[in-house]
């Protein structure tokens, strides 16, 4: 806004007066030129001094000499004239360029003109417009800008002020701070000092004209990143679909900073799925495609800052192809298992096979298969492969299954099934093939049927119609005589042939034992060696089976005592009696029937005898002969059972004898156990013994089994110490009879402390010494603690307390 100055109506002033020092009223004409400010108003007089003039006679003239009119409302007068008594007053209410121009005040008095020439010329004002609140950058040159406009800046000048905190003011001039220019004010170097308030002036030397306006300096600085912090939850790494991410720009600067976020590679900004809050986003939940580099942009009115980030997004492993193979044996093929994820997937791939009761087993780990291996298919390639696809976010498997053709297989090419009357034979044709293979039987005969029985081929043809041909059962009876034979299975597929040989043959009970020899007797057993019987036509022999009696009631009765065993055990008899006679005789056993006994063979056992050695349960590393080190008190020592067929071991006799001491032995009976132990409770600390054991059954005592060995030195026992609740208790024992103690001492030499206050006190003594304590007691603080209590803040008791009866004054905790 334009600002007329004072001098304005000063110079209106100055016209009226000019005006009407012309007593002859306008004896003479006068010329006035006058500068004037645009968009002000201009006022002027114009009197005749001279007696009874009258004042309709004045006009006022515009530089086109035309006469101005009076105020007429509803128009829009440049200027315009009021007459009052004696004068005519000239009005323009707005001086512009356009009204610039010689005005005339003009009249006639007797018969003479006069008038007064007055040439307004409009003057452009000095104006200043700057902001109120300007910004300046820390550490920069920066313009304090102040923008003067004038229509002669030669004219003009230009100052500033500073307006210190304590309102005092410092004129500035051009300095190596300061440059004062047409624009502003120019800060050189900005320190946090160079802000505050200042004042910028301008000054018209042609028009007198002055303007100021104040402006309130802030320090502003450029934007500076420290880091872009990168969270997640869970943990990191980023898993797609499952994390999410928050991305924090941790900057400075003045002003406050504006923070915008975009994606550098894609050049996305403010994407829908970033939620925006001050100077983070956050991404929840992160996809795939969040994987990129991300920008924050920092910036104010002193400038930008960016920071970029480079965001990595996991993607767990998903396998996209690993399909089943199926070839014939022989074919090569690839195991191609397709994965992707993010990072790329370790693959490898895992076989397993499967016997013939469908058991899962895996091989071995070093017979892993890597991926986009060649194969060659063999029947043992067959079966489960799973691909494991693993990154650092998770593992993934899956499973295909490896089909391998192959022609038809037999285990055993040719095969022996025995039959014998009233016995179900399966004559098995199973083969292992893939595909499952055509089977046909045929038949050969071992001899010509010399009389009319089951024909082999009709038996089939109705047999296996019902057994899809894999097996053939047969139930052997004497008009089945002539299923016996060769039996030939031929099995076909697409691959091949293979062909299997079975021979059913008429099986036999073994030949009677030729021969069986005592091998051992002892008092109450007899053990024996039974050749088998040679070649035969049957099954081969899985078993004996002995009958025997004593030979003096042998012939009594025709029922014998009877044994069996199986090939692989020993053929031992026991429970006999001792010194006393037996016949025994042996028969062998098949899936037939039993041979027929052999004939009898007699032997006697022996007399009952004492029991075998006991044998030591000693390390392996001890050596026979050598000490044996007892490392702890309670190790035992063990042994195992004596052998002794004839009689049981009814105890066992210890003797332990010191070695180089004049102590007698000692001795300990202990009753038979399986495992027997005994402690070392008797025996002396750090001293070599000779230990005898002897076993002891109803004939008597075995060979003695010896052992040398050595103690342990003593173990210091635990010390016993007092509990801690006994020395608290004794502690505080002590300090009450110390106490007591002092006490009667002070009761005798000065007649003082507790019993004697107990005992001798007396009134004015008490008056005495209370009188004493109140003369010391100028704050009042040895009152009796009920009474600190009542004037203490919150009615809380004072932390010390006074006894008027001892005298004492002590800690309100405290343990005297």
């Amino acid at each position: 806004m334009l600002i007329m100055p004072p001098y304005t109506f000063l110079i209106c002033f100055v016209v009226v007066i000019i005006l009407q020092e012309n007593d002859g009223c306008f004896m003479e004409s006068k010329n006035h030129a006058i500068h004037w400010q645009k968009g002000t108003p201009f006022y002027a007089e114009c009197v005749c001094g001279m007696p009874g003039y009258n004042a309709k006679h004045i006009k006022w003239l515009d530089s086109h000499n035309q006469e101005i009119d009076v105020l007429r409302l509803g128009t829009d007068q440049k200027a315009y004239t009021e007459r009052d008594n004696d004068q005519v007053k000239l009005y323009i209410p707005n001086v512009t360029n356009a009204v610039s121009g010689l005005y005339r005040c003009v009249t006639n008095f007797e018969g003479q003109d006069y008038s007064h020439n007055y040439y307004i010329e409009a003057y452009e004002p000095v104006t200043i417009n700057p902001p109120e609140e300007q910004f300046v950058l820390l550490g920069n040159r920066s313009l304090v800008k102040c923008k003067v406009h004038a229509e002669d800046m030669s004219k003009i000048l230009v100052s500033w002020t500073k307006i210190e905190e304590d309102e005092t003011r410092t004129e500035l001039t051009n300095s190596a701070k300061y440059d004062i220019t047409d624009d502003g004010l120019y800060i050189n170097d900005v320190t946090n000092e160079d802000k505050g308030k200042y004042t910028c002036s301008a000054y018209d030397k042609k028009n007198l004209d002055e303007v100021d306006k104040d402006i309130n300096v802030k320090i502003i600085t450029k934007p500076r990143i420290k880091e872009v912090r990168v969270t997640s939850e869970p943990e990191p790494p980023l898993v797609a679909g499952i994390s999410r991410l928050v991305m924090k720009c941790i900057a400075e600067g003045i002003p406050q900073l504006e923070y915008i976020w975009r994606r550098t590679d894609t050049g996305d900004v403010d994407n829908p799925r970033w939620k925006k809050e001050a100077n983070a986003i956050m991404i929840e939940p992160v996809l795939a495609e969040d994987q990129g580099q991300y920008e924050c942009v920092a910036q104010s009115m002193a400038g930008v800052a960016t920071k970029s980030v480079d965001i990595e997004v996991f993607l767990p492993p998903n396998i996209t192809s690993f399909p089943s193979i199926t070839e014939s044996e022989g074919t090569t093929v690839q195991l191609v298992c397709n994965a992707n994820g993010r990072p790329a997937p370790n693959i490898s791939i895992i076989f397993f096979k499967t016997d013939g009761d469908d058991d899962v087993q895996e091989i071995a780990e070093d017979e892993i298969i890597e991926n986009l291996s060649f194969i060659r298919l063999d029947k043992s390639r067959e079966g489960i492969y799973i691909c494991n696809a693993s990154n650092e976010v998770n593992y993934t498997t899956e499973e295909m299954y490896v089909t391998v053709f192959y022609k038809p297989h037999y285990e055993l090419k040719e095969e022996t099934i025995w039959g014998w009357d009233g016995h179900f034979a399966n004559l098995s044709c199973e083969v292992d093939s893939n595909p499952i293979a055509t089977i046909r039987w045929g038949f050969t005969a071992d001899y010509p049927r010399t009389h009319p029985q089951i024909d082999p081929d009709d038996y089939m043809t109705k047999t296996l119609s019902v057994t899809l041909a894999k097996y053939l059962p047969v139930n052997v009876s004497e008009e089945a005589h002539s299923l016996y034979g060769w039996y030939e299975c031929n099995a076909t597929n697409h691959l091949g042939l293979s062909t299997k040989k079975i021979h059913f043959q008429e099986g036999h009970v073994p030949p009677p034992i030729k021969n069986a020899t005592v091998v051992t007797v002892t008092a109450t057993s007899a053990t024996f060696y039974i050749e088998e019987p040679g070649y035969f036509q049957g099954p081969s022999v899985h078993g004996y089976i002995g009958e025997y009696d004593m030979r003096e009631t042998f012939n009594i009765t025709n029922i014998h005592m009877n044994r069996s065993w199986s090939v692989d055990r020993p053929f031992t008899i026991d429970r006999l009696k001792p010194n006393t006679s037996y016949l025994v005789r042996f028969a062998a056993v098949n899936q037939v029937g039993y041979s027929e006994w052999c004939e009898y063979m007699e032997f006697e056992t022996l007399e009952p005898s004492a029991p075998g050695i006991p044998i030591w349960k000693i390390s392996l590393d001890v050596l026979s002969g050598e000490i044996v080190n007892v490392t702890d008190t309670n190790q035992a020592l063990s042994w195992k059972m004596s052998d002794s067929e004839d009689a049981p071991v009814d105890y066992y006799k210890l003797r332990y004898c010191p070695i180089n001491e004049e102590n007698p032995c000692k001795e300990q009976k202990v009753e038979p156990n399986a495992e027997l132990k005994t402690d070392f409770s008797i025996l002396d600390h750090n001293t070599t013994y000779f230990i005898e054991l002897v076993a002891h059954n109803n004939v008597g005592d075995s060979t003695p089994a010896n052992i040398t060995i050595t103690t342990p030195a003593q173990v210091a026992g635990p010390v016993h110490r007092l509990s801690a609740g006994a020395l608290i208790g004794i502690s505080i024992v002590v300090v009450f009879i110390c106490l007591v103690v002092v006490d009667v001492l002070l009761l005798l030499w000065k007649r003082q402390g507790m019993i004697a206050n107990c005992c001798c006190r007396k009134k004015k003594r008490i008056k005495k010494l209370e009188d004493k304590l109140q003369t010391r007691d100028k704050k009042g603080l040895l009152k009796d603690s009920r009474d600190a209590a009542e004037r203490s803040p919150n009615n809380r008791p004072k932390e010390y307390e006074y006894n008027k009866t001892t005298g004492v004054i002590t800690g309100k905790h405290s343990a005297v």
